[in-house]
Formats: C-alpha cells, sequence, structure tokens
C-alpha cells in the first residue's frame, strides 16, 4: 500500500511538473481537476434521472435488462421457425399432402337449405 502511494506521488509530482514547464499554473490545474469532476457527477445524475423518467410503477429495471429479454424472446421465436422449416425441409411431400388434403375437405358440408329446413 505505502508502495502505492509512493508512485501517485511520483507521478503526480511529475504531471505538475510538466505542466508548470508547458505554462500552466497551479489554479489552472485545479480549474480543470473542478471541471472534470463536475462534469463526471453530472454524468452521473444524468444517469439516474434517465433511471427514475424511465422506471414503471413497480421498479427501475436498466435498459441492458430489457434488451436481454427482447433478444431472448426473438431468439425462442428463430429457434421454433428452424425447427418448423428443418420439418418443411425433412417432409416436404408430407406438407405438400396434407395441405392438397386440408384444401379438399371443408369445413362446412355443402348442404342445401332446403336440407338443413328438414333436417
Amino acid at each position: 500500500m505505502a508502495d502505492k502511494i509512493r508512485k501517485a506521488e511520483v507521478r503526480l509530482h511529475a504531471l505538475r511538473t510538466f505542466f508548470k514547464d508547458e505554462g500552466y499554473s497551479d489554479e489552472n490545474l485545479r480549474d480543470i481537476i473542478k471541471r472534470g469532476e463536475e462534469k463526471r457527477l453530472g454524468s452521473l445524475r444524468a444517469g439516474v434521472t434517465k433511471l427514475i423518467l424511465n422506471a414503471n410503477n413497480e421498479l427501475a429495471l436498466p435498459k441492458a435488462l430489457n434488451s436481454w429479454k427482447e433478444y431472448t424472446a426473438n431468439s425462442k421465436k428463430a429457434k421454433k421457425f428452424k425447427k418448423t422449416l428443418l420439418n418443411f425441409l425433412e417432409r416436404a411431400d408430407l406438407f405438400q399432402a396434407f395441405r392438397t388434403w386440408k384444401k379438399a375437405t371443408s369445413l362446412v358440408p355443402e348442404v342445401s337449405k332446403q336440407e338443413l329446413i328438414e333436417a
């Protein structure tokens, strides 16, 4: 731990020396650091605000979970379609025969109006 602190102090001293050689004052460096902290806090506030505004009544879920849910639903649909398509490709003649049979037989028998009255 002490070694890490020492390395950080050396880096900080080197950065300060570099910026002084480039013509920056300590006041300029403080302003730059302050602007960086304000920017980081602003982005953090924006993220929290988006979570609150996009929340439903029960809980605030990140958009990543919603997109994962959508991905899994689409994946299941694709797997089901793939299974149907493979069945069709392997048994195309059976599908064609079933379609022909289905078109040939109607669900409602053709009965005349008179036959319906008599029945």
